[in-house]
């Protein structure tokens, strides 16, 4: 019985294949079942990104756009985001190849281009919006209500369907037309769900007869909701949470014997008297087995935009702490903790060095134990030390300067640290098991070993005072220097965590339905918290520390990048570009805020003026896209106009002046976000140029030559 294994946008664009999918193909191999894969996310983007798709995409923005001045829908938004995305594709087509492989989009340090891509596409599709910068793919009754029916109303549509005609017209001629197989469609995050509906229906239409199996680790968070919606099973057949590989090789047994799939553990089905029958059980997972790999043949890596190839492994089944309070993964996946040995990673690590060609792999578990790292490391030791590595953990354990030194010399060059809070009574009330002091040792031993310590914040948990979060950033301070980048998310509540089952613990009311309904794994907070104005305040002020530090100057560079020149680059080296392009920032916001005749025009792209209907009167607007950011934003044109001569415009024209209008989409931003848009992209470029000179000098390693500014 032929399995496909289907991965649907949108995932990371600018990152590696995931590791699902490969793990199910090695696992039912080893059975003698034959799989292929299809990573749909990379058919997507590289079927998308090219001139002659976008060519199309044009061609029926502007038909669209005459259809609406034809029915005088002129003042409506839909016109305007028509046009907008008229100007993107314009912007966009301009700066691509005409023939051959420089057609595409340049990947490299650029990733706003592909966002404005994705802007233009989906206005074909309005008012659904795409996004490759963060994934996201929201429609706003999904936005408003994400309930299993809505998402379902979606997948079921062609129009305000990004993907639907892609799937029918292009992807179903490389999908197997075998009438009867097993389809898998691997979902790990909220946003997939829309489009790998959407993908299920598809494979229905072509092949009926076809078992179509949903699962991946987004599905716990979507179980307690499939119950009460069984029209969920009328596009797949079955539904698996947890670790797949036994459910789904069980699966294809019993279809292959035309019986039931009732009862097959972790498995949700709909039976014909329209009952859907499924629980959950403790499966011991088949990851910690050592007897097979996970298996990327199908997965063409060398296309993907990386400008290092690098490839993914697991070492643990769940995070062996498992008390976090905000953290839900180990009660939702509902399987124990298992280790696999350091010797079989190890192992694992060079095979995909030598099979693949990759020189770094990332060790994607929430949290690797540092004892079980410090033995990988002692197994490369014991090697020809040929790969890089990386891998997330926590401070609970004590790292010597000489473990670190053995850490750094086995190739590992990027530690991400759960760190969360730098204040000691919000750790104990996340139950963490850190301690502030500890903290700081690990990170200074592996700093000074030369390790990249990247460092994960929770602004605004439950009950953080002003002192409290003041606490953390006196800790920030203190040990800045031993941290090279820094990530900070606001708090929110997840599905399953110790804060959403108990939120009158953490002073919180949630919304009641959440938890029955809906296929997001976050949970709204109703009251209570930290008031969202005092949230905004941390943010900014722990954007001034960033910024006043090294520590923001690698916000605009996605993380993939990073690792390429960490592989091939001391420390000390990125450390130093930092700290040029911290300088190269505050000057150039020191220049707007100044209102110095800084010019801009550079640093932007600007459309052709239309006119628009403004109230009741009328406007002449530009598009304007910030080349090497997201920004889109609509001014006037007599702003425009300047901004189109050789000399630019000076800031302060733009930040103080009255002429200029955001468009909706940038609607709320203050007065002078187009100054600041644009020098931060002047502060980007000085990044991109300092990469490329960093890359340039490093002994043997010659740069790719997309990496040059």
């Amino acid at each position: 019985m032929m399995v496909e294994l289907l991965f649907p946008p949108t995932w990371n664009a600018f990152g590696p294949p995931h590791l699902a999918l490969p793990l199910l193909k090695g696992y039912l191999q080893r059975d003698g079942i034959p799989v292929v894969i299809r990573d749909v996310n990379h058919m997507v983007l590289r079927d998308f990104f090219t001139r002659p798709y976008l060519e199309r995409v044009q061609v029926e923005l502007r038909h669209r756009l005459q259809v609406c001045r034809s029915v005088g829908g002129e003042d409506s938004e839909l016109f305007r985001e028509l046009l907008v995305a008229d100007d993107l594709a314009s912007f966009v087509l301009s700066v691509m190849g005409s023939d051959g492989d420089s057609a595409t989009l340049p990947a490299g340090r650029r990733p706003g281009l592909f966002d404005l891509a994705a802007r233009a596409i989906s206005a074909l599709s309005f008012p659904t919006s795409w996004s490759i910068r963060d994934g996201s793919y929201n429609h706003p009754t999904t936005s408003r209500a994400p309930t299993l029916e809505n998402a379902l109303a979606m997948a079921r549509k062609d129009h305000a369907n990004v993907f639907a005609r892609y799937f029918r017209n292009t992807l179903a001629g490389r999908l197997t037309k075998d009438p009867r197989h097993v389809t898998g469609i691997s979902v790990v995050r909220d946003q997939q769900l829309i489009p790998a509906l959407t993908l299920a229906r598809i494979v229905r239409e072509l092949t009926p007869e076809a078992c179509i199996v949903l699962g991946g680790s987004a599905v716990p968070w979507i179980w307690p909701a499939l119950a009460g919606c069984p029209d969920f099973f009328s596009l797949v057949d079955a539904v698996v949470t947890g670790p797949g590989e036994i459910p789904l090789r069980e699966i294809v047994r019993r279809y292959s014997d035309g019986a039931s799939l009732k009862s097959i553990p972790n498995t949700m089905v709909r039976e014909p008297d329209g009952v859907v029958h499924g629980a959950c059980a403790t499966l011991d997972p088949v990851l910690v087995t050592e007897d097979y790999t996970p298996d990327f043949h199908d997965i063409p890596l060398r296309d993907y935009l990386l400008s290092e190839p690098f490839l993914t492994l697991m070492a643990t089944t769940r995070c062996y702490w498992n008390k976090c309070t905000f953290c839900s993964r180990g009660t939702a996946l509902n399987v124990p903790y298992r280790p696999r040995t350091a010797a079989h990673l190890a192992s694992q690590m060079r095979s995909l060095h030598s099979e693949y060609g990759v020189s770094h792999v990332d060790l994607i578990d929430d949290c690797v134990p540092i004892p079980l790292a410090k033995q990988i490391a002692a197994e490369l030791l014991q090697g020809d030390v040929s790969l890089t590595w990386q891998f997330a953990c926590r401070f609970d354990c004590e790292v010597a300067d000489p473990e670190a030194r053995d850490l750094y010399r086995s190739g590992c060059r990027l530690i991400r640290w759960g760190l969360e809070s730098g204040c000691q009574s919000v750790l104990d009330r996340m139950q963490k098991g850190t301690q502030c002091d500890r903290i700081a040792r690990m990170l200074r031993a592996t700093h000074t070993a030369g390790i990249w310590n990247h460092v994960f914040l929770i602004v605004g948990f439950p009950g953080e005072s002003d002192e409290e979060f003041e606490s953390t950033m006196d800790f920030l301070r203190a040990n800045v220097q031993h941290i090279d980048s820094l990530g900070a998310s606001v708090f929110a509540a997840e599905k399953f965590s110790d804060v959403a089952d108990h939120p009158w613990k953490y002073q919180l009311t949630l919304a009641d339905t959440e938890y029955g309904r809906t296929y997001v794994k976050g949970v709204s907070i109703v009251s209570g918290g930290v008031p969202s104005l005092q949230l905004a305040s941390r943010m900014q002020a722990l954007e001034r520390f960033m910024a006043d530090t090294h520590l923001g100057a690698l916000d605009a560079l996605p993380l993939y990048d990073l690792l390429s020149v960490l592989i091939r680059t001391p420390k000390e080296q990125v450390r130093a570009m930092q700290q040029e392009v911290a300088a190269a920032r505050r000057e150039s916001l020191a220049n707007v805020a100044s209102a110095t005749a800084s010019r801009l025009g550079e640093l932007a792209w600007v459309g052709p003026a239309h006119t628009l209907k403004m109230g009741n009167g009328h406007a002449s607007l530009c598009t304007v896209a910030v080349a090497d950011s997201d920004r889109v934003f609509q001014i006037e044109e007599s702003i425009a106009d300047r901004l189109r001569t050789p000399a630019g415009i000076p800031a302060e024209e733009v930040l103080c002046g009255d002429m200029w209008r955001l468009s909706e989409r940038a609607s709320g931003l203050p007065k002078g976000a187009l100054a600041e848009a644009l020098a931060e992209v002047g502060a980007l470029i000085a990044l991109q140029r300092s990469v490329s000179r960093i890359s340039q000098r490093s002994p043997g390693n010659p740069a790719p030559s997309h990496v040059t500014c």
